[in-house]
C-alpha cells in the first residue's frame, strides 16, 4: 500500500542512493513499504533513510526492519517547484526524439509539451533538436496541406520528429481550421495519419507516425485544457511545467551584452542500426507510473510508454559514454519534477 508522509515546517536531510544530500523543507516522502497513514516528527528519524517497515504505535512511529524484504525505492516528491538543471532538460529532449528508435510493441509515439511563462527559453531549448538531428523538422506554422506534404517522409521515417516552437501559432486562425490541424497532430503521435479529408480514402497509403515537441504558456494551456481532455489530446503528451529560477537572467544578459550560453558536451547519436534496445526493468516501468501521477489525460498509458522509452535511450547512451545505468534513472527522476503539480525551476 502506498503511503504518504508530510513534513511541514521541518527541515530534513535525506541521503539518496546516489550519495547526494537533499536539504528539504515542505517535502513529501512516498514509500511502498509504509502500511498506514499518519503524521510523523521527522526530527526523530535517522539521517539516512532505508527501506524500513513501520508500525503505528500511539500516534508515533517506530521502525522495524523487514526480514528478507525486497529493496524498496524511496521516491521524494517536492510540494513546491523543484530545481531542474538545463543540462538535464536538454538530455531529456534528445531522449524524447530518439524514443522512436527504442524496441517496443507500442506504436504510439507521444510527445512533449514544455509549458512556461514567456521568456523561459522554451523555443531555444527545442531548437537544439533541429540543429543536431537530420530527422527533425522545425515548423513554425503548419496547416493540413503542409502536414500532408510531409506525410510520405514521416511514413518512411525520414522525418521522426516535428518541432513546433510555439503551439499557440496553430490557433491563430479560424477556429475550425485550427481544430482540423490539431486533429492531424493528435493522429500523428497516436494512431497514425493516413490521408487528408480531401483525398480519396480508397487509395492504400502508408501510415505516418512521428513524435511532436512544442511549447506554450500556462494561460494558453488553461484556455484549451477542457477541450484537450475531451479529445484525448492531453493524454498523448508529457506536460513539463518550468520557470527560470533566476527571473532576471535574460535582462542581465542584455545589460552585459552577451548571449546566455548553455550547451551539451555530447549529444546522443542516432543509432547506426536504427534500433535501441529496451533495457528497462519491470520495477523501473512501475516507477514511471508514479512519476506521471499528476499528468492530465486520465489514462497515462502513452505517457508511461514514452517515459519508459526515454529511460531506455538514456541507459543506452550512458552505456556508450561509460556512465552508470543508474544515472539514467536519476536523470528521469530529476526531469519528472517538472511533471508534478508545482513544476520545476530551471537552473541555467
Amino acid at each position: 500500500m502506498e503511503m504518504v508522509i508530510r513534513c511541514y515546517p521541518v527541515t530534513l536531510c535525506l541521503h539518496s542512493e546516489h550519495n547526494e544530500v537533499f536539504s528539504l523543507t515542505h517535502w513529501e516522502v512516498l514509500s511502498k513499504s509504509l502500511m498506514a497513514f499518519c503524521l510523523i516528527d521527522f526530527l526523530n528519524l535517522p539521517p539516512q533513510i532505508k527501506p524500513f517497515g513501520f508500525t503505528h504505535l500511539w500516534g508515533q512511529m517506530t521502525a522495524k526492519k523487514k526480514r528478507k524484504a525486497p529493496r524498496q525505492q524511496i521516491l521524494v516528491v517536492p510540494t513546491e517547484a523543484a530545481p531542474l538543471s538545463v543540462g538535464t532538460l536538454l538530455e531529456v529532449l534528445c531522449a524524447v526524439h530518439l524514443s522512436s528508435y527504442v524496441d517496443s510493441p507500442f506504436n504510439d509515439r507521444g510527445g512533449l509539451m514544455i509549458v512556461g511563462p514567456p521568456g523561459v527559453l522554451k523555443s531555444t531549448f527545442l531548437g537544439l533538436l533541429d540543429r543536431n538531428y537530420n530527422d527533425v523538422v522545425n515548423i513554425s506554422d503548419i496547416n493540413v496541406k503542409s502536414l500532408n506534404d510531409l506525410r510520405d517522409q514521416i511514413a518512411s521515417k525520414t522525418i521522426r520528429t516535428l518541432v513546433i516552437p510555439e503551439y499557440r501559432k496553430l490557433h491563430e486562425r479560424h477556429l475550425y481550421t485550427a481544430q482540423n490541424v490539431e486533429g492531424h497532430v493528435r493522429a500523428l503521435v497516436g494512431e497514425g495519419f493516413t490521408s487528408a479529408s480531401f483525398e480519396d480514402s480508397r487509395i492504400n497509403r502508408l501510415r505516418a507516425r512521428c513524435t511532436v515537441l512544442s511549447a506554450m504558456t500556462p494561460r494558453f494551456q488553461t484556455d484549451h485544457f477542457r477541450d484537450w481532455e475531451e479529445s484525448g489530446f492531453n493524454r498523448r503528451f508529457l506536460w513539463s511545467l518550468v520557470r527560470l529560477r533566476d527571473a532576471d537572467l535574460l535582462e542581465r544578459a542584455v545589460e552585459d551584452w552577451r548571449l546566455v550560453e548553455f550547451r551539451m558536451a555530447h549529444v546522443p547519436p542516432i543509432p547506426t542500426n536504427d534500433s535501441i534496445p529496451n533495457l528497462t526493468t519491470y520495477e523501473e516501468r512501475r516507477e514511471m507510473r508514479r512519476l506521471v501521477k499528476y499528468q492530465p489525460g486520465g489514462s497515462h498509458a502513452i505517457q508511461i510508454a514514452l517515459l519508459s522509452k526515454m529511460l531506455a535511450v538514456l541507459k543506452w547512451w550512458y552505456g556508450l559514454r561509460k556512465r552508470s545505468a543508474r544515472e539514467a534513472m536519476h536523470t528521469i527522476r530529476s526531469f519528472a519534477r517538472s511533471l508534478g503539480k508545482e513544476g520545476a525551476e530551471l537552473i541555467v
